[in-house]
């Protein structure tokens, strides 16, 4: 079933182009753009070439998940490697997106997120002080990645969980309040994570 949909989503992937008629400067480098033509044009991501000659590829929809640093800064040595690592990357996302908002089954997507949460524990944690600590960021990684999680606001620059279980975006390091056991900051913004009323409709997997 997985597949399928990913190929329904890649029916509706389409790359524009430069025109060549149009006039361009000399020194002007190539660039592609991924639209999604569904419902109208929705730019996806975009593939441009570097002054070093190699090309990047990176998305620029705020309804799917931001590429990862890993993702984009790769240099890949054409616009076809580049443009293909960016199609893979943009069904993906849409596959993931369009599984959170129905009852579609996720055994599939779970397995390639235990993946991605694995990569991660082996990213965070080397030269961690504590297992602890390397866990709770790979579940933060497991959360953003996967579970809907709302993008993290260009401000913020810490994410606590409270004793009750939620989260909170902070500006500035918080401090913890021991009598209401909640994360509290003298300074700066702060905003509490909400998931969307459709991931909480949908968000129920079966476990066995």
């Amino acid at each position: 079933m997985l597949s399928e949909l990913k190929a329904e989503v890649a029916k509706h992937l389409t790359w524009l182009k430069r025109h060549p008629d149009l006039p361009t400067n000399p020194n002007d480098r190539a660039v592609r753009r991924l639209m999604y033509t569904a419902d109208g044009e929705v730019e996806m991501g975009m593939v441009c070439e570097k002054a070093n000659g190699t090309y990047w590829a990176f998305s620029t929809c705020r309804d799917i998940q931001c590429t990862p640093p890993e993702f984009y800064f790769v240099e890949h040595k054409t616009i076809q490697q580049a443009a293909a690592a960016l199609h893979e990357y943009v069904i993906g996302e849409l596959t993931r997106v369009i599984c959170l908002h129905s009852d579609m089954p996720l055994t599939t997507r779970q397995r390639v997120f235990k993946k991605r949460d694995r990569r991660a524990f082996d990213r965070y944690g080397k030269g961690e002080k504590s297992s602890a600590e390397a866990a709770f960021r790979c579940g933060v990684d497991w959360a953003l990645r996967s579970e809907g999680f709302p993008r993290r606001p260009i401000w913020a620059k810490f994410l606590v969980q409270n004793r009750n279980g939620s989260f909170t975006w902070f500006e500035h390091m918080p401090t913890i309040d021991h009598n209401n056991g909640l994360w509290v900051a003298t300074e700066g913004r702060s905003l509490d994570v909400k998931l969307s009323d459709a991931f909480w409709a949908t968000g129920i997997v079966r476990l066995a």
